[in-house]
């Protein structure tokens, strides 16, 4: 008989891990956006942004699991839009 406690903690598990590549992936594009200085926007948000889908990537790979992808492609222009508006204006 399968261990009904089997699903939760692997739900749990992921969504750790899911969490965990989106807190790297925002550091590295922190990271990125400090390095570019005062370079232009643009310029700044797609590098950062790929560094961050680089990051995802990474992740991607390590656990065979192309689901990392599925959030970020909603979280990122949210963070695009915060970044506009705080920073670039």
């Amino acid at each position: 008989m399968a261990d009904s406690n089997a699903k939760p903690k692997n739900m749990t598990r992921a969504f750790f891990l899911c969490a965990l590549a989106y807190v790297i992936a925002l550091c590295v594009a922190v990271i990125v956006v400090y390095s570019l200085g005062d370079r232009h926007p643009i310029l700044i948000v797609l590098t950062a942004d790929i560094a961050a889908t680089l990051a995802i990537y990474v992740f991607a790979r390590m656990f065979r699991n192309a689901s990392f992808y599925d959030a970020y492609w909603s979280v990122a222009p949210l963070v695009i839009a915060l970044y506009y508006t705080l920073v670039a204006s």
